[in-house]
C-alpha cells in the first residue's frame, strides 16, 4: 500500500479510536456512578482513568507526528491492545462475563476494521479472545455457556471487522491510483506525454527557487518546429498531431534522468536542465536537434533551438524563457535547423514573435 492511502487509514484509525474510547470512557463512569456499590470500585475508577491517560498519550502522539512515522502502525497496535486489556481487567474485577465491560471488547475490533490491515484485525481479535479467557479464568467461569458464547461472537466480528478491512483497504488502494492518474493528467500534455505549459513554469520556478539558495547552474532549451503551420496546411492536423508526439517522444528518449521536457505551446517545447553548464546543454540540445530530425515522423521536420543559462546573477523565469526565445529567433532567422545560444545572440530589443 502508498504512503498516502497507509496515512490517510492511520488517521481514520486515530479518530474512530478515539471515538471509541470517549465513548468506553462516558460509559464505564456513568456505569460506576450509578454502581456505587458494586465490586473494586476504587480499582475500577483507577483503571478508568488508565484508560484516559492511554487516549490522550495518543493524541499527543498524534500532534507530535509519531503516528505518521516508520514505527505509526506499531503505536495503533499498543495503543488497541492497551484498551482490550484494560477493558478486560475491568471486567474482572466487576464479576467477569456478567458485567457490562465484556460488551466493550469489541470496540477494539470495530476501531481497527476501519484502518488495520486484515492480519493485524485477526492478531486483535485473537487478543481480545485471549483477554476474554483471562476474565474468565479470573472468575471461574471456564465452563459457562456464555464463555463459549461470547468467544464465538467476537470470533465473527473479528471475520467482518478482517473483510471489512481488506475492502476498506482496497478501496483505498483504488482512489490513491486514480487520485496518481487525475494529478498525472493535470500536469502532462496528454498528445505528447510531455509536462504541460502550466507544469513546466512551475517545475521552472521551483528550479531556479532552489538554484537561489545553492547556486548549482541550471540550464533552458527552447525548442519550435520549423514551418509547421505548412505541414498542418498540407497533410491535415491528423498528421500535424502525430508529428508532435513524434517529438514529444524523441525528446523525452535523449533527456537525462531529471530533466523536464515540456510542451509550452502549440508546436514550442522546451527542457530545464537542472545542474547544467551552458557548455553542456548545448551538446544535449543539439543531440535532441539530431534525434527529431531522425525520428520516424510521417512528415520530416526540424526544429531550431535557443539555449540560455543562468548567469550568476541570476534570473526570473520569465527572464529566462525570454533570453532563451531571443535565442531562438535567432536561430529561426540564421536558418532554421540550429541551436544558437543566448551568449552569441547580438543585443536588440525583445521580439513580439518568432518566426516560424
Amino acid at each position: 500500500m502508498n504512503r498516502s492511502g497507509a496515512t490517510h487509514l492511520r488517521r481514520r484509525v486515530v479518530q474512530v479510536g478515539l471515538w471509541s474510547s470517549q465513548f468506553a470512557a462516558a460509559a464505564s463512569a456513568l456505569y460506576l456512578l450509578a454502581t456505587p456499590q458494586g465490586p473494586n470500585r476504587g480499582i475500577l475508577w483507577g483503571w478508568l482513568g488508565a484508560s484516559v491517560a492511554v487516549t490522550v498519550a495518543m493524541v499527543v502522539a498524534g500532534r507530535l507526528r509519531w503516528i505518521r512515522g516508520r514505527h505509526g502502525m506499531g503505536v495503533l497496535y499498543v495503543w488497541s491492545g492497551s484498551q482490550s486489556l484494560i477493558i478486560a481487567a475491568s471486567a474482572a474485577l466487576d464479576g467477569g462475563l456478567s458485567s457490562p465491560y465484556i460488551g466493550l471488547l469489541f470496540l477494539p475490533l470495530v476501531a481497527g476494521a476501519i484502518g488495520f490491515a486484515p492480519r493485524a484485525v485477526i492478531m486483535q481479535g485473537i487478543w481480545s479472545t485471549a483477554c476474554l479467557l483471562v476474565v474468565v479464568a479470573t472468575v471461574g467461569e471456564l465452563s459457562a455457556p456464555r464463555a463459549a458464547l461470547w468467544t464465538v461472537a467476537i470470533g465473527l466480528t473479528t471475520w467482518v471487522a478482517s473483510s471489512s478491512s481488506r475492502s476498506l483497504l482496497t478501496l483505498s488502494e483504488d482512489l490513491d491510483r486514480a487520485n496518481h492518474r487525475l494529478a498525472h493528467l493535470a500536469r502532462v500534455d496528454a498528445l505528447t506525454g510531455c509536462f504541460n505549459h502550466r507544469a513546466f513554469h512551475e517545475q521552472l520556478r521551483l528550479d531556479l527557487a532552489r538554484r537561489t539558495r545553492g547556486g548549482d547552474p541550471i540550464s533552458l532549451l527552447v525548442l519550435d518546429i520549423d514551418l509547421f503551420k505548412a505541414v498542418n496546411d498540407t497533410h491535415g492536423h491528423p498528421v500535424g498531431d502525430e508529428v508532435l508526439r513524434v517529438i514529444g517522444k524523441a525528446m523525452r528518449g535523449t533527456v537525462r534522468l531529471g530533466d523536464v521536457v515540456g510542451r509550452t505551446g502549440g508546436e514550442e517545447f522546451a527542457v530545464l536542465l537542472p545542474d547544467t553548464t551552458s557548455d553542456v546543454a548545448e551538446l544535449i540540445g543539439e543531440r535532441m536537434r539530431t534525434a527529431i530530425a531522425d525520428a520516424p515522423s510521417p512528415v520530416p521536420v526540424t526544429v531550431s533551438v535557443g539555449l540560455a543559462a543562468v548567469p550568476a546573477s541570476g534570473w526570473t523565469a520569465s527572464e529566462l524563457m525570454r533570453i532563451a526565445d531571443e535565442a531562438l529567433y535567432e536561430a529561426k532567422r540564421g536558418g532554421r535547423d540550429r541551436l544558437v545560444r543566448a551568449e552569441d545572440t547580438p543585443e536588440r530589443p525583445a521580439q513580439g514573435g518568432i518566426l516560424t
